[in-house]
């Protein structure tokens, strides 16, 4: 027979069979005889009942249904890791094409032709010692003179 510490210690290791009632081995054996750990048992098997419904998912899936929905996870997970290494990089280049191509001018200079310089304008006021500045404007009919 083993002990009341010994059998929760069990308890946290034991399959979910082993913990019902009726199950041959030590463990039940104390169980049958052991109101806390029976208690104990039943939270333990009550709890993962409970994890599987919320979960959607019933006691009765196989071991090679689980190992079934794990491989094709796996599968998932690497076709996606694939595609964002391949894409990743494509990204980063089209992202740095773009980064360098908007520096450019919208043509080429060698195939425009170039714009010639305004010719410079002769003064329109002689100043004869005064502090004067004479702006041109593009429109003809505005000139601006300014004496400081």
């Amino acid at each position: 027979m083993i002990t009341c510490t010994e059998a929760r210690a069990a308890l946290l290791d034991a399959d979910l069979d082993a913990l019902r009632p009726g199950a041959p081995g030590p463990l039940s054996a104390h169980l049958a005889t052991c109101a806390a750990c029976r208690a104990a048992a039943d939270r333990i098997v009550g709890g993962t009942a409970a994890l599987a419904a919320a979960h959607g998912r019933g006691t009765g899936r196989t071991p090679a249904s689980v190992v079934a929905t794990a491989l094709e996870h796996g599968r998932r997970l690497r076709s996606r890791q694939r595609r964002i290494r391949v894409l990743l990089p494509l990204l980063a280049a089209a992202s740095l094409a773009v980064f360098f191509v908007s520096d450019l001018p919208l043509g080429s200079p060698g195939l425009r032709p170039p714009v010639p310089a305004p010719p410079a304008l002769p003064p329109i006021v002689e100043a004869g010692g005064l502090n004067v500045a004479v702006f041109s404007t593009t429109r003809p009919d505005v000139t601006v003179v300014w004496q400081f």
